[in-house]
């Protein structure tokens, strides 16, 4: 337990390292995140990616519980007093490793951390196109920890990741679900390069 608390302690300080210091090139993405798991409740979770030079940091908050049968790709729903958070996930770009913070509110009823290394993804490119917002995307596929998975990614954001694990791919990540129909991740705002509160460039 103890070695448990120390992983959490140093993710936590590079939380505040990859948020609080100036970078280059900074990347900010928001996507809705769906997850199915009756055919008439939506959960709906709100995904953050932001990525540095050095490191990328992506977290997921519980929005909301939809009932509805369908929810039409492209619909952006209004976020409302986020509380719960999901996970986080911290990579970093130059050692390829990844550290995965989760919450175990049943058992530990603590958090811990999971290291792993950045998780190699086969791709499969397509020649599909279709656009995403201001973006040209392109189609691939591929087959990861036992789902098969559709993604839409853009060259004109060079960045090899997308939301959750995801990464590869010869630009950034827009749009990915699985072939079964459970989970989905949409983008719904993009921000390259990220403008800071203060309307500058963070540079």
């Amino acid at each position: 337990m103890k070695k448990i608390l120390i992983i959490a302690s140093l993710i936590l300080t590079q939380i505040s390292f990859c948020q609080k210091t100036p970078l280059n090139n900074l990347l900010k993405i928001e996507y809705n995140e769906f997850r199915i798991f009756t055919p008439s409740i939506i959960n709906l979770d709100l995904g953050t990616l932001i990525v540095s030079n050095d490191y990328s940091f992506y977290s997921s908050k519980v929005i909301k519980k939809i009932k509805k049968e369908k929810i039409e790709d492209g619909e952006s729903i209004g976020v409302n007093d986020i509380k719960e958070m999901l996970s986080e996930i911290i990579i970093d770009r130059k050692k390829k490793i990844l550290t995965e913070k989760l919450f175990d509110n049943l058992i530990l009823k603590k958090k811990y951390a999971v290291y792993e290394g950045l998780p190699k993804m086969k791709w499969k490119l397509s020649n599909e196109k279709k656009k995403i917002g201001n973006y040209e995307c392109k189609k691939a596929t591929t087959e990861f920890r036992g789902r098969k998975y559709d993604a839409w990614y853009t060259e004109k954001i060079p960045v090899s990741l997308g939301p959750w694990k995801f990464n590869g791919l010869p630009g950034v990540i827009l749009f990915v679900e699985d072939k079964e129909g459970l989970y989905k991740w949409e983008a719904k705002l993009i921000s390259y390069p990220y403008i800071n509160s203060k309307g500058k460039k963070d540079n």
